[in-house]
């Protein structure tokens, strides 16, 4: 005679908890009998394969209610169907945890690029990206956060990267920075990708020759933290011929207060 198996020997073979047995067993799934001396469940050997059935869709993704859908009221070429689909939402979420980690290895790595390049001046060309600011000096714009950029920047946040332009005429002068534009930026090749383009209140930066350097702040870079590039870029014959971009590398906390490492480009002749 067939040996009957309890709830609990099930979810230990199963690895899962009895109350996921029993979600299965009220979804009409399993139909475990009761023993007549106890009234404890007896699951069968045929309970048991379809609960490893369960258990191998929900390895690929499925959870209990799709699970329950599938094997309950599902046919062949629907149950195709979800596959095809849950197939591509496992493959934007490897992409979506992709680029999650590619931006947890741009912050382990900015503390060397600052110590590499704080206080060192190089000729680089700026990268080419698209800039979409969502403050132009009169207040956060409601047009602007309302795009199909700042849709992305939501849904793709880890494509974006925070960044500040400041227009060369403040950049240059010595008051504060009261123009300067804070919006998200996102490279070239990603923003075909998501299919955005130079538009609306979206502009295009085309790599351009610059100084390039790096500075830790708190908040944002005020005049005093330019004023050593310009006096770099005076001494070696260079002068400031469009707007500076301030790409975020790096956010820090520490107790309360926090510090921002940003790469600044200058554009030169």
């Amino acid at each position: 005679m067939e040996r009957k198996m309890k709830i609990s020997e099930v979810a230990a073979l199963l690895g899962v908890s009895t109350d996921a047995v029993r979600f299965y067993e009220k979804k009409n799934i399993i139909h475990p009998g009761r023993n007549d001396n106890n009234r404890y469940r007896d699951f069968t050997q045929d309970d048991l394969t379809r609960l490893f059935d369960c258990k191998h869709l929900q390895n690929v993704g499925f959870s209990l209610s799709e699970i329950a859908e599938i094997i309950t009221d599902t046919a062949p070429e629907d149950y195709d169907r979800m596959l095809e689909q849950k197939s591509r939402e496992l493959e934007q979420t490897y992409a979506r945890y992709g680029r999650m980690l590619e931006q947890l290895h741009r912050l382990t790595t900015a503390q060397q690029l600052y110590e590499r390049y704080i206080g060192r001046y190089y000729i680089r060309n700026s990268p080419h990206i698209l800039i979409c600011p969502y403050d132009r000096g009169e207040g956060v714009s409601l047009d602007a956060v309302s795009t199909e950029f700042y849709e992305q920047v939501s849904v793709q946040h880890n494509m974006f990267r925070r960044c500040l332009v400041i227009p060369q005429e403040e950049a240059a002068g010595d008051g504060e920075f009261a123009a300067a534009m804070p919006g998200y930026s996102i490279e070239i090749d990603r923003a075909r990708e998501l299919g955005l383009a130079a538009e609306g209140g979206i502009s295009e930066w085309e790599p351009r020759r610059s100084v390039y350097t790096t500075v830790r702040v708190a908040a944002k870079p005020a005049p005093a933290d330019l004023t050593p590039a310009f006096d770099w870029m005076r001494s070696h014959g260079f002068a400031l011929c469009g707007d500076v971009l301030c790409w975020t590398l790096k956010i820090e906390f520490d107790h309360g207060r926090d510090f921002r490492t940003y790469s600044l480009w200058f554009p030169i002749e």
